[in-house]
């Protein structure tokens, strides 16, 4: 067992880099850890502090939830209560660039899980506590740190909550919708 140095920290998602260190979103404690297992040393890099409205955000901070390496070898992080993607690099240990998310109402919509496509574009869900006030969204960041959204899935007769997307090999776009109690399935965007 590897305890993290913050205690309440509730670290959320994992990755493995290519060089054997574990990378982990402290959720509430608004930070990244890297655990190196052969020295069973941790190391933390605070994370910027938080800017968005939501009442979350003020308490917890910005909420870092999952981790996807990009093609550079940079960590995007998706910041749930910041509605933001961070990207940080490991060789410096800072944060490179902040993305924002644009038309979002970031008191109810918050930013969830990433995956990559084939070119390297990190895709999103943005899911909404309140399906009533909030829209369950799928995005992409392309590797110009563009941010695109889609229309949100109200539209479609959806309700909000997109809380897990997966890219297929075949470039299909798979989004959990949580509050559907489904998955759907974008095919052209």
């Amino acid at each position: 067992r590897y305890d993290l140095p913050t205690q309440m920290s509730a670290p959320a998602r994992m990755l493995l880099d290519p060089y054997g260190k574990l990378w982990i979103a402290e959720f509430f404690a608004g930070k990244l850890a890297k655990l190196d297992p052969a020295t069973r040393t941790f190391t933390e890099f605070p994370l910027p502090v938080a800017s968005g409205p939501s009442d979350q955000s003020a308490l917890l901070g910005p909420g870092p939830w999952d981790l996807l390496l990009d093609r550079n070898g940079d960590l995007l992080i998706s910041e749930g209560f910041d509605s933001e993607i961070v990207q940080f690099d490991p060789g410096a240990g800072k944060v490179v660039a902040e993305h924002g998310i644009p038309g979002i109402d970031r008191k109810v919509e918050f930013l969830h899980s990433m995956s990559a496509d084939a070119s390297g574009n990190a895709w999103f869900g943005v899911y909404a506590t309140d399906k009533k006030k909030g829209h369950g969204r799928v995005g992409r960041l392309t590797l110009s740190g563009e941010v695109q959204m889609f229309p949100p899935l109200t539209q479609l007769g959806i309700a909000g909550g997109v809380s897990g997307v997966r890219v297929s090999p075949s470039g299909e776009i798979w989004a959990a919708l949580f509050w559907e109690e489904g998955v759907g399935r974008f095919v052209r965007y």
